[in-house]
C-alpha cells in the first residue's frame, strides 16, 4: 500500500494524522490521531471532466489552500477500475501526463492518485473516495449500455468488487483516507 513518509506542511496537521481516526464508542464522536474530537465537513471535489486524470494540479494546489483555510475535506467521485486498472486488474499505464507545474513524471494512473492523496495529506485534508461500479466500470469489461445492470450479473459484480478491493487496499494505511464508498449507482 501507499506509505506517506513526508510530514504535513503544518505541525498541527502532523498531530491529527499521528494515528488513524476512530469512533469513540461511548459518545459516537469521531476522534482524530491526536485524540481530538472532530466534526469533519466533506464536499465533492472535482474539476473539468469526470476523473482526476484530467485535472489541473496547479488548480488543485490553490483549492487545497482554500479548503485548509475553510476546514473542508475532499470527497472524490468516479475513482475506480476504468481509470486505475487494466481489464485484467494490473495498474494501468498513464496515457498522458496531468497538467500542473513542478509535477513528477508519472508512469501509471495510480501514481497520479498517490500524488493527489499525498498532497491532500501535506495540506491536512482528509479524503473519502467514491469507488462506484457505474461511472468507474472498466469499459472493456462492462460496456456503457450494461453498467446500470451490473448487479444482475454476479460475475461482473464480483470482478468490480475485486478491482475496488485492490484500490482500497492500496490506501488502507493512509491516515488521511477515512473511507471508500463502494457501488454508489
Amino acid at each position: 500500500g501507499l506509505q506517506i513518509a513526508e510530514a504535513p506542511e503544518r505541525p498541527e496537521w502532523a498531530a491529527q494524522f499521528a494515528g488513524f481516526c476512530h469512533l469513540d464508542e461511548a459518545t459516537g464522536q469521531l476522534i482524530d490521531g491526536s485524540g481530538q474530537r472532530r466534526h469533519l465537513f466533506f464536499t465533492i471535489y472535482g474539476q473539468k471532466g469526470l476523473g482526476l486524470l484530467g485535472w489541473d494540479f496547479d488548480r488543485y494546489e490553490a483549492d487545497l489552500d482554500l479548503m485548509a483555510k475553510a476546514g473542508v475535506n475532499l470527497y472524490i467521485r468516479f475513482t475506480g477500475w476504468g481509470d486505475l486498472l487494466t481489464k485484467t486488474g494490473e495498474w494501468a499505464p498513464l496515457k498522458s501526463q496531468p497538467t500542473g507545474s513542478g509535477l513528477p513524471q508519472f508512469s501509471r494512473a495510480i501514481d497520479v492518485l498517490d500524488y493527489f492523496v499525498k498532497r491532500a495529506y501535506a495540506n491536512g485534508r482528509y479524503i473519502v473516495f467514491e469507488g462506484d461500479f457505474f461511472w468507474a466500470a472498466h469499459p472493456d469489461v462492462v460496456p456503457p449500455p450494461y453498467r446500470s445492470r451490473y448487479h444482475i450479473y454476479p460475475e461482473v459484480l464480483q470482478a468490480e468488487a475485486l478491482a475496488m478491493r485492490r484500490i482500497m487496499h492500496r490506501y488502507s494505511e493512509c491516515p488521511n483516507v477515512l473511507g471508500m464508498m463502494i457501488g454508489e449507482e
